[in-house]
């Protein structure tokens, strides 16, 4: 069956006649039908199908309750997923946004696929203004915890494909003179408060609009971070990361939840594990490397590795301003047995370490 007029087909070999809709791998729709699921009306054994003015859920007749769910499926997607392209760059970030809404982002896009967006605005001390693509992490990564019908992206690539991070003027040396340098910490060297707590969360990615306990100084144990407000994304705190990306992204940015080490301080116990609420963050450990070398050991059980780092895509980074120099990125897991160093990439690929105040590169998600 070739794709009729007016139909809406969205899935691997789904096929839709005039004005039908197929929705999901296999899916097959006559004139005037909609089918969702992986099956054809013919064979209907899984999904939802109306033909006729009947509704069924495989072989049997499907309940009130399964013909509003689709109907209410049917509505929230009739009205823009056929203005949405193949081409993940092709796409607003609008109509990325209500198709990931709707749970049927992975039927449009893969795992590596690239959307360009321009930066532009200052980054703690570093001014930036050029294009760079982000770049698909994964789908309803880890939802056990953090939730579905997301897109986690990645920061950052050039548009010529080359993996690249920020990088500051400081980069490779420490600093605790309070300049907002890409260090985790800029007034002291050392990781009390874990991620939560850490400066480079509010005042260089935006990640969080509310700065944390005794913000300014030297952290001390016991030192808390907090959690945005829902106007982080869109009011983002200035001179940040945040504030540098476009308006449209920022605007349909999904709130994370994260789990981290957020006590630190070389306490290496289970309770040190919390959530945080997030729109910028950077990754962990066991996030990239899918096995933990240097993070609070109960760090791991709260997350998933991302399946690009799962499918074998490189690790390594080159800076952003010489794409040809390999960069040491950091990660926002605290080291379980130092009381001032976070974890990182090194610039081979592999897990690594770096104290609190030294100035690193940059290389964050956000979800959509």
């Amino acid at each position: 069956m070739s794709t009729g007029s007016g139909a809406v087909v969205i899935g691997a070999n789904a096929q839709a006649g005039a004005n039908g809709i197929a929705l999901g791998a296999n899916a097959v729709a006559g004139d005037n039908e909609i089918a969702l699921g992986n099956k054809d009306l013919g064979s209907a054994t899984q999904g939802l199908y109306l033909k006729g003015g009947v509704m069924t859920a495989g072989s049997e007749v499907a309940t009130k309750e399964e013909f509003d769910s689709l109907s209410s499926k049917v509505d929230k997607i009739s009205g823009y997923v056929e203005d949405a392209l193949a081409e993940l760059d092709k796409n607003s970030w609008e109509i990325i946004s209500k198709v990931s809404q709707a749970g049927l982002a992975a039927s449009y896009w893969s795992v590596g696929d690239t959307k360009t967006i321009t930066v532009s605005g200052t980054v703690g001390t570093l001014s930036v203004s050029d294009s760079y693509n982000v770049y698909i992490l994964g789908f309803n990564h880890n939802s056990t915890y953090e939730g579905s019908n997301t897109i986690h992206f990645g920061c950052f690539k050039t548009t010529g494909g080359v993996d690249v991070a920020l990088v500051d003027s400081c980069y490779g040396s420490s600093s605790i003179g309070a300049t907002k340098y890409f260090n985790m910490n800029h007034s002291g060297n050392n990781n009390y408060g874990g991620w939560a707590a850490c400066d480079m969360r509010y005042d260089i990615l935006g990640s969080t609009n509310v700065n944390p306990q005794n913000y300014g100084s030297a952290h001390s144990s016991g030192d808390a971070g907090y959690n945005p407000s829902s106007t982080c994304a869109t009011s983002p705190v200035g001179d940040t990361l945040m504030a540098a990306l476009p308006s449209d992204l920022r605007a349909v940015m999904k709130p994370m939840t994260k789990y981290t080490d957020n006590v630190a301080g070389a306490t290496n116990v289970a309770g040190n594990i919390s959530a945080t609420t997030d729109y910028l963050p950077l990754l962990a450990e066991y996030e990239v490397q899918g096995t933990r070398s240097y993070a609070n050991t109960y760090e791991k059980n709260y997350q998933a590795q991302y399946d690009y780092y799962k499918n074998g895509n490189s690790k390594i980074k080159y800076q952003h301003s010489a794409s040809s120099t390999t960069c040491f990125w950091w990660l926002r897991s605290a080291y379980y047995s130092y009381s001032n160093y976070f974890c990182g990439v090194v610039a081979g690929g592999g897990a690594g370490s770096g104290g609190a105040n030294n100035a690193r590169a940059l290389a964050p998600a956000f979800c959509i």
